[in-house]
């Protein structure tokens, strides 16, 4: 089913979300959806024949990051660097 970005849509959306837009920004809005929507409406005509499905596209990857490791050194350190503090917290302004 085709999605078609009508000008009532968009002034039904606009009402929706409670944005104000002029007419030209209306009319832009209308031409950019259309254009985007075409645009991902091609991938209608792609030759998936015989390609397998995938959930993630890099299939075995190993995790490059460091292991997040906390301490109570590092709130410690946040702690004593905040400005606003009562007691055993800091206060946000």
């Amino acid at each position: 089913m085709a999605i078609v970005p009508t000008r009532n849509k968009i002034e039904k959306l606009t009402k929706d979300v409670k944005v104000n837009l002029s007419e030209e920004e209306i009319s832009n809005f209308e031409s950019y959806a259309n254009f985007v929507i075409n645009k991902v409406n091609l991938l209608d005509n792609v030759d998936t024949n015989g390609v397998e499905p995938t959930s993630f596209p890099i299939l075995n990857t190993t995790h490059t990051l460091r292991e997040d490791v906390v301490t109570q050194d590092d709130h410690q350190i946040i702690f004593d660097k905040a400005q606003n503090k009562k007691g055993k917290y800091i206060v946000v302004k």
